[in-house]
C-alpha cells in the first residue's frame, strides 16, 4: 500500500497531539493484579484427548505388529513404520508436555 502525503500529515498530527504516558514502574503490576483469574474450565477435556490419542497410537502399533508378516519387508512397511513412529513421537511428546505443564 502506497503512503500518500495525507497519510504522512495525519500521522504527524496524531503524534504531535497525543500525550505521552508518564513513567510509572508500578503501573504494569497494578494492572496485572486487577485482572481476573484465568478460567481453566475445560483443561480436563484437552488432557483426556491427549490420553485418548496416546492410547490410539498404542492400539495401532499392536494391530500393526499382529497383522504384519515380517518374512519380507517392503517399502510400504518402511513408510508405515516411519509414519507411525513420527505420529507416535509427536503425540506422546505433546501428551507428556501437556501433563507436566502447570497451566
Amino acid at each position: 500500500m502506497k503512503e500518500t502525503n495525507d497519510d504522512i500529515e495525519f500521522r504527524a498530527l496524531l503524534k504531535k497531539s497525543t500525550l505521552e504516558a508518564g513513567e510509572n514502574e508500578w503501573f504494569t503490576k497494578k494492572v496485572m493484579n486487577r485482572l481476573p483469574e484465568k478460567a481453566n474450565d475445560y483443561s480436563w477435556v484437552e488432557k483426556l484427548l491427549y490420553v485418548v490419542g496416546s492410547l490410539l497410537c498404542i492400539i495401532c502399533w499392536i494391530i500393526y505388529f499382529k497383522t504384519t508378516h515380517f518374512n519380507v519387508i517392503t517399502v510400504r512397511d518402511l513408510v508405515v513404520l516411519g509414519f507411525m513412529g513420527v505420529v507416535t513421537l509427536v503425540v506422546m511428546g505433546q501428551t507428556i508436555r501437556r501433563m507436566l505443564s502447570l497451566d
